[in-house]
């Protein structure tokens, strides 16, 4: 008989994390475009750089492979944003129905508008370092601006009304995962307040950006997303990139260094050796500030220099998981290393529709009664992956929470279907920095996560 998947994943301090969670949209510097990393670059180069809105220098993501841009469609601003559960979903877990989606609450609590929440299923495993054990699903929030790229947007119209019956008709969401660089972290603070659900049975994660790896910064840039979060601790402080683009001044994009060619100034010494980062990471933990610390878009060999000084080592790595970038290498090794795999991307991005619509997926997805998207994101969390799916529409975000009981077999027919085609990225920085900085290293002969994970 096939196993449930996991309701919770475990990590070692005891404390839990729904095994699902709900991605990020983002939006662009000028506040205009909408969308996911490369979807919003299309756009906001035909919208906000034709208009003159934007210069390239402070897209966040400069790729020269990026294909030719999708029209923009403007919402009406009277569109109303409408939430219609009375009751929550049939498949959530009665004794989660307290609880609500607070990182939807509160990106909407500012513009009016959603970004995202999630919930959980399945039962509890233990997967990291420190003994926290996080809910299956998570909500991962975003600031979402007026302009749309390839999903809807809802308008602000009736916000009150709306965000505390959301936040209490619909059930089962405790964890909201959200970063500085997304700007939202002031309306996520307004959600957790109008929510009503007390802080203690909330799970919050945020991130250091990029622009915040110096040492004396690192104080600052907590401080900051504490105060708008309104919460005196985080349960999940990741280091969101290993690159460093020093600012000068925080906590503003605008200061960001830039190089001749427009891209961002890298700190080539502290990004090649993240401790001195991490150092002042770890004094967050003694000072009560962050409950637990990670990582986030660290390959294999960047986590073993990591590992080799940390002496608080990191819970989590959150990388890019789907079907079309399974990283099979780098999550075998994590879970060795019992560090949990949170997953962004996890339905891949536009480029990823054929192994998403494969008849393979719809054959599972039909015999479950469910979509391709939960089929997928299951799968995941069978191989001990935390998905943070994301959307924009209410439907689609109570839809991604609901899990399906796969097979042996199925789940082996989707580890070969991934292993079909050659894996392909949603996001990729590396050339966002001057100089280059390969983020990666898939193509780096010694440094790849083949090799590096044979050589462990």
């Amino acid at each position: 008989m096939a196993k449930a998947p996991p309701q919770f994943f475990t990590l070692s301090d005891g404390r839990k994390i729904p095994s699902v969670g709900l991605g990020t949209v983002s939006r662009c510097r000028a506040g205009t475009c909408l969308g996911s990393s490369t979807e919003l670059v299309r756009a906001c180069r035909n919208h906000c750089e034709r208009k003159g809105e934007l210069p390239s220098s402070t897209l966040n993501v400069n790729r020269a492979d990026a294909v030719p841009p999708k029209p923009l469609k403007t919402l009406p601003p009277s569109s109303p944003i409408q939430f219609t559960t009375a009751t929550p979903p049939a498949h959530l877990p009665s004794t989660s129905h307290a609880s609500a989606s607070i990182a939807t609450v509160a990106v909407q609590a500012r513009r009016g508008r959603q970004g995202g929440r999630d919930r959980d299923q399945g039962e509890s495993s233990r997967v990291a370092d420190g003994g926290i054990e996080l809910w299956p699903v998570t909500w991962h929030t975003t600031r979402p601006p007026p302009h749309e790229t390839s999903t809807p947007f809802h308008r602000p119209s009736r916000l009150p009304t709306h965000l505390k019956s959301f936040a209490n008709a619909q059930a089962g969401y405790r964890h909201i995962d959200c970063a500085w660089a997304y700007g939202n972290e002031a309306e996520v603070g307004q959600g957790i307040k109008a929510s009503g659900i007390p802080r203690e049975e909330l799970w919050i994660t945020s991130k250091l950006f990029e622009l915040h790896h110096h040492p004396e910064h690192v104080p600052l840039a907590i401080k900051d997303t504490l105060k708008n979060l309104g919460v005196e601790y985080l349960d999940l402080y990741l280091l969101h990139w290993n690159v460093d683009a020093p600012e000068g001044v925080l906590p503003q994009f605008e200061h960001v260094k830039t190089a001749p060619n427009g891209k961002r100034l890298l700190d080539v010494p502290l990004s090649d050796n993240v401790l001195p980062t991490w150092r002042a990471m770890e004094k967050l933990v003694d000072e009560g500030l962050v409950k637990s610390i990670g990582i986030s878009n660290f390959n294999i060999h960047r986590t073993k220099d990591l590992l080799k000084e940390a002496r608080i080592k990191p819970v989590a790595n959150q990388v890019e998981l789907s079907i079309q970038c399974p990283q099979f290498e780098l999550v075998d090794w994590l879970h060795k290393k019992d560090i949990l795999p949170q997953g962004y991307s996890p339905l891949g991005g536009t480029d990823g529709e054929a192994l998403r619509n494969n008849e393979q997926i719809k054959k599972i997805a039909e015999k479950h009664g469910v979509e391709g998207a939960n089929v997928l994101i299951s799968w995941l969390v069978y191989r001990g992956i935390n998905p943070l799916p994301k959307s924009v529409t209410p439907k689609r975000i109570e839809n991604n929470l609901k899990l399906v009981t796969l097979s042996d077999e199925e789940i082996n027919s989707i580890n070969e279907l991934a292993k079909s085609t050659p894996p392909k990225r949603v996001c990729d920085q590396s050339d966002l920095y001057e100089p280059y900085y390969d983020i990666y290293q898939e193509k780096d002969p010694k440094y790849n996560d083949k090799v590096q994970a044979q050589s462990d």
